[in-house]
């Protein structure tokens, strides 16, 4: 979630404590005490551990050298629509952290991981690991 994000959010939340003073209810307050609990950090940490896992990932093939994956497993490979997948968890690719438009194509991987289409081909063509857990993609 973006900063202007988070500000949206409580000044939203502001906004309403104040309307609320404003009813019946609440006349007689000066102020309603309110409890904003904010989980940004999960995120980002979530974020650094792809990212070690990735190293990690071109470490290991940097070190044993790579295998590529069959083109039927890459042919194979679930896509949908990047827009399809905005609101279910996916949190931008990791091979390229480039930001997309809505209209890009995601691949999904065996093991539920999704990337940029052109990225994670790009990236199965030289090695048959996932960037993420090294899972083995046939050969």
């Amino acid at each position: 979630m973006e900063r202007h994000e988070v500000d949206r959010l409580v000044i939203r939340a502001a906004v309403e404590a104040e309307r609320l003073l404003r009813t019946k209810l609440y006349s007689h307050l000066r102020k309603i005490p309110i409890r904003m609990v904010l989980e940004v950090s999960v995120h980002r940490r979530e974020r650094q551990e792809m990212e070690v896992a990735l190293r990690e990932s071109m470490e290991v093939s940097d070190a044993f050298g790579t295998v590529p994956t069959s083109r039927a497993a890459i042919d194979a490979l679930e896509k949908t629509k990047l827009r399809e997948v905005l609101d279910s968890g996916y949190d931008g690719c990791v091979i390229c952290k480039d930001e997309t438009s809505s209209d890009g194509e995601v691949a999904r991987m065996p093991c539920k991981h999704m990337f940029h289409h052109e990225c994670i081909v790009r990236w199965l063509s030289a090695s048959n690991l996932c960037p993420l857990c090294r899972f083995q993609m046939p050969t």
